[in-house]
């Protein structure tokens, strides 16, 4: 079976990176229902994600993950938009795919001979 690197990302990053913002922002004074709406999910899926029934960290390199989680949560607080969106999300992605330290830790799970065509695009 082919594994691209989005697979490996959307199952085990996203999750942690959804947890990790609802958490971030709500520590900024947004409420649930506020960040359900910025992260275009339900108040019941930021709910899980706030009481660690979704996105616990099952991957190597969570502080890298962390880092990046925080720049993302900068630039949006700093720019004030309406919405997280899937482009934000390619760019975390992409970020980590170049950071060494982050695929020689989960070099088992990440596919990385295969070019991501979003990653030209960001």
């Amino acid at each position: 079976m082919i594994r691209v690197p989005c697979e490996f990302m959307a199952t085990n990053v996203i999750p942690v990176v959804r947890r990790e913002l609802a958490l971030q922002l709500i520590e900024h004074g947004f409420s649930q229902r506020k960040v359900a709406q910025l992260m275009k999910l339900t108040p019941s899926a930021v709910s899980q994600y706030i009481h660690s029934k979704r996105g616990t960290p099952k991957i190597n390199g969570y502080e890298i993950v962390l880092n990046e989680i925080k720049k993302l949560l900068q630039a949006f607080l700093t720019n004030e938009k309406q919405a997280l969106n899937g482009a934000d999300f390619c760019r975390l992605c992409v970020s980590l795919r170049k950071n060494k330290t982050f695929l020689e830790l989960n070099k088992e799970l990440i596919v990385k001979t295969f070019h991501c065509e979003f990653e030209d695009m960001i």
